[in-house]
């Protein structure tokens, strides 16, 4: 029975997380900065490779690389692969774009990958020394556990030497930080939908910054051209096709499809009113197949946002919370049932069936008499 009790706290830390997708490279927090880029080997090969679990017998071996994907043996496009001493099999035990970050308010650092059913955790350590990693194995069923020594486990332990960008914000080593992350809704829908364009135009224009979005045919974008009579759209850019321009005069995000056919550009404008609303002004269509947006905000500031927290709608928030809520009621009534029943002992009658003692459910219809 405290099985049940431990899967259930379990699912509820699961569930009160409720964290999407993260950069598996950097994490941008009230505290600093979290930046692996320097940790992780980027020409695909693991920067820890086949280490065996502390303090086990090594029947097992396993590699990681932080930030930057590899592949080794089966294990393809991984953040962590299982490798049996032999070689004779190798399974991925998390993927990079399945990364999340879990940061306490003590600022403790934990990223999350995932694989399926598998779940690796690694917990980063701040050490000024070279960077180590202690393999803590599988804890519990498919749940694997690693500890990152580093310097860049520190909190601006590994200021980026020279500018790091992606779709969600862009560090330099001067000027600070612009993150957008807080913008963009992580639940597949755009924060800025519809909206009509300065230019004359028969399209509406929708833009999510940071991550991916579909709405009617245009399917997993950062922008989409929508016309208002027939409702097909076109994407018009990628947030895996992203360069960043003009940093020290208008901080520009540019945007391009997968064949580089069109492209948007949208200009960041600063607003450091804390109290000013996110707004999104749209130009329309320039020239041939060339967009152009001005993106008002408190995150187009330098250093102007600098939490990790992504936006998104009150429904999944609302799930969350009554999916916490039914657990909590579920560990308090199998608690209360434990505790509140006579212990008795239970002898078998017959051998023909049999009883799971770690999970006790019988199987098929074992009668037991208490004495």
């Amino acid at each position: 029975m405290h099985s049940y009790v431990r899967i259930s706290l379990l699912l509820l830390v699961k569930l009160a997380l409720c964290v999407l997708g993260d950069n598996p490279c950097v994490y941008i927090g009230t505290q600093g900065i979290i930046n692996l880029t320097l940790v992780g080997d980027s020409h695909g090969e693991p920067a820890f490779k086949d280490y065996g679990q502390s303090g086990m017998p090594d029947y097992y071996r396993y590699s990681y690389n932080p930030c930057y994907s590899f592949n080794e043996l089966n294990c393809i496009n991984s953040a962590g692969c299982q490798v049996a001493k032999d070689k004779s099999y190798s399974l991925t035990i998390g993927t990079q774009n399945s990364t999340s970050w879990i940061v306490s308010a003590s600022g403790a650092a934990s990223l999350v990958y995932k694989a399926g059913p598998k779940t690796m955790i690694v917990d980063l350590q701040c050490v000024d020394g070279p960077n180590q990693l202690i393999v803590n194995g599988e804890k519990t069923i498919n749940e694997y556990h690693m500890t990152l020594q580093s310097k860049c486990a520190c909190w601006n332990g590994c200021l980026p030497p020279k500018p790091v960008s992606n779709a969600c914000f862009y560090i330099h080593p001067q000027l600070g930080t612009i993150n957008l992350t807080s913008i963009g809704k992580t639940n597949g829908k755009p924060r800025f939908k519809d909206i009509k364009s300065t230019l004359l135009s028969s399209s509406l224009w929708s833009y999510n910054p940071c991550f991916q979005f579909t709405e009617y045919n245009c399917q997993n974008a950062a922008a989409c051209q929508i016309d208002r009579k027939s409702k097909l759209a076109n994407i018009i850019g990628e947030q895996d096709n992203v360069q960043w321009e003009n940093i020290y005069t208008n901080p520009t995000i540019i945007y391009h499809t997968a064949n580089r056919q069109r492209s948007l550009s949208v200009e960041l404008i600063c607003n450091d009113n804390k109290d000013a609303s996110n707004d999104l002004e749209v130009i329309g269509e320039i020239s041939g197949n060339e967009f152009y947006m001005k993106l008002r905000s408190k995150c187009a500031c330098w250093n102007g946002c600098p939490s990790n927290k992504p936006s998104s709608s009150k429904f999944p928030l609302i799930v969350c919370g009554i999916g916490i809520i039914a657990i909590i009621f579920f560990v308090s009534l199998i608690s209360c049932l434990i505790w509140s029943k006579p212990h008795s002992t239970l002898t078998r009658i017959t051998k023909r069936y049999i009883i799971d003692e770690k999970a006790p459910i019988l199987i098929n219809d074992a009668k037991l008499i208490k004495h």
